[in-house]
């Protein structure tokens, strides 16, 4: 549950920062920058991962976890699957 709240706030205080942001500056120069655009998809990652760390950790669908399993995702109430190591032509 640290987790899912330490999520919402990232994405909380990013989403606030960058509205601040531009409302501060004039909306053409605003987009003229990169590191403004880079911020911008950084804001939207930690939204995006909030929502969906929140829909996983309270779903009670069990389809939702099993297909995170098949995929070999990590999160919470899953098992870690056993780490292989394979070094090509050394071992079979």
């Amino acid at each position: 549950m640290a987790f899912i709240l330490y999520r919402i706030v990232i994405a909380v205080y990013c989403l606030t920062w960058l509205l601040l942001d531009m409302t501060q500056s004039s909306s053409l120069t605003w987009l003229l920058y990169l590191s403004n655009w880079a911020f911008l998809f950084v804001t939207v990652y930690f939204i995006l991962a909030a929502i969906l760390s929140t829909h996983y950790n309270f779903s009670e669908d069990d389809a939702i976890r099993e297909s995170v399993k098949a995929v070999g995702g990590y999160g919470y109430h899953l098992e870690r699957p056993i780490k292989k190591t394979y070094i090509r032509g050394i071992t079979r």
